[in-house]
């Protein structure tokens, strides 16, 4: 590299630096420079945290139980939508996780309607559909009619 030839360094606070073409730096040592570096990256990490814990948005908050059960009636539908299906199964899933009580015929109707999954060819699918039965507690009574 030539003599005199200088580059720019920007960080994510837009502080420019100016390296010479030796590879030191005009103005500061090489010690505050590096702890310069982890000041600038710490902060700007710092602030991309905060943008990000703002910006998520839990998908299912505004689902509620009677829309899950009404799309419950995809279930029966040829063919079976798998990835439809799967995201369905999901938010059953997360209402029963979050502790929302379904009657004994809406537990019994989502019984029936997910063991109509089994189907299908998808091994994902299976897998959810495991999971939603074996947290799926419908009435015995109603199950052996």
């Amino acid at each position: 590299s030539r003599p005199g030839r200088t580059a720019w360094l920007y960080f994510a606070a837009g502080d420019p630096f100016t390296l010479t073409a030796s590879g030191g730096l005009a103005g500061m040592a090489t010690q505050s420079l590096k702890e310069a570096i982890k000041e600038k990256l710490a902060t700007a990490l710092k602030e991309n945290l905060k943008i990000e814990e703002g910006e998520f948005v839990n998908p299912w908050s505004n689902k509620d139980k009677a829309s899950v059960m009404q799309e419950a009636r995809c279930f029966g539908d040829t063919p079976i939508d798998s990835e439809k299906c799967m995201n369905l199964l999901t938010r059953v899933l997360y209402l029963l996780q979050q502790g929302e009580k379904f009657t004994e015929q809406e537990l019994t109707s989502l019984f029936f309607g997910v063991t109509k999954l089994f189907q299908c060819q998808s091994t994902r699918l299976r897998r959810m559909v495991y999971l939603v039965i074996k947290e799926l507690e419908p009435s015995e009574q109603e199950v052996f009619i």
